[in-house]
């Protein structure tokens, strides 16, 4: 009796091995090609902005869904770095080429970096900072879930937002390491 229960406890975990073996290949392609489908994001921010940005989404009255001649969701940051937007949540869209940060002034744009640490310019941060002393990065871009206040009536609340921050490079170093 006792060796039927030890062969059939084996045989059980063999058979969650396995599964879970055979199941590796296919969550890999899942999470290789299932996050790939997502809108690209365009966000503009009021020249000179420097600060906290948060986007908060499925808001019916909020910033009209807007998307740009190359198919990219438009994103126009208010000066107080608060959007909230029509737009639902994107997933996926963590890859670097899949966002855009510009700061406008009157229809000029001028491209923000996102500051990732795996871009080549800043493996040499102390070099970085000496030869970009002034340059502005976006930083710390987190999908947040959860209730969200969106005005004074207790029962209206958002669930879903984006929160990064802008800012310079010097202060991103001095505040990260």
């Amino acid at each position: 009796m006792n060796n039927t229960v030890t062969q059939l406890a084996l045989f059980i975990h063999n058979a969650f091995v396995m599964s879970l073996l055979r199941s590796i290949p296919i969550l890999f392609f899942a999470v290789l090609f299932g996050c790939q489908n997502h809108d690209r994001e365009v966000h503009l921010i009021p020249n000179g902005y420097i600060g906290k940005v948060q986007i908060i989404y499925d808001i019916p009255e909020g910033m009209p869904i807007e998307y740009d001649d190359r198919g990219w969701r438009v994103y126009r940051i208010p000066e107080n770095g608060v959007l909230l937007s029509q737009f639902s949540p994107n997933p996926g869209g963590f890859r670097l080429d899949d966002r855009e940060f510009f700061y406008v002034d009157n229809q000029k744009k001028t491209k923000i970096d996102w500051f990732t640490g795996i871009d080549p310019r800043y493996r040499d941060i102390e070099k970085s900072i000496k030869m970009y002393p002034d340059l502005v990065c976006v930083y710390g871009i987190t999908l947040t879930s959860g209730r969200l206040r969106i005005s004074k009536d207790p029962d209206r609340y958002a669930t879903h937002s984006l929160i990064y921050f802008v800012d310079s490079l010097k202060t991103i170093v001095r505040e990260s390491f």
